[in-house]
């Protein structure tokens, strides 16, 4: 997935893909096991349902925006962007954390 040339080496490539899986995976784990979770519960508070909806809305609006981004439909200047390596460096921590907290 993606284009290898926008990482250093081959090596953070492969890194990225592992962790955005892992991101991917567990967000759909944690999306079943709370929905499993509330259909056990006799009671479920219907006041709060609408910003689960739009967090889960968001995940995949990023998603979609991060995949247009480097497609051929991107605009030429965002394509051919190529940030400093420790950006990539940084947002692989920041996604392993994350997968951390959440799980």
């Amino acid at each position: 997935m993606g284009d290898m040339t926008k990482f250093n080496s081959a090596i953070e490539y492969y890194i990225f893909n592992v962790l955005l899986m892992c991101l991917l995976i567990s967000e759909i784990f944690i999306f079943f096991y709370t929905r499993s979770k509330q259909n056990r519960t006799e009671k479920i508070d219907t006041r709060d349902l609408g910003t689960k909806w739009l967090l889960y809305l968001n995940f995949v609006f990023c998603l979609i925006i991060s995949f247009l981004c480097i497609s051929q439909k991107a605009p030429f200047c965002i394509r051919e962007l190529t940030l400093p390596a420790y950006f990539a460096k940084i947002g692989m921590l920041i996604i392993a954390v994350g997968i951390c907290i959440r799980i």
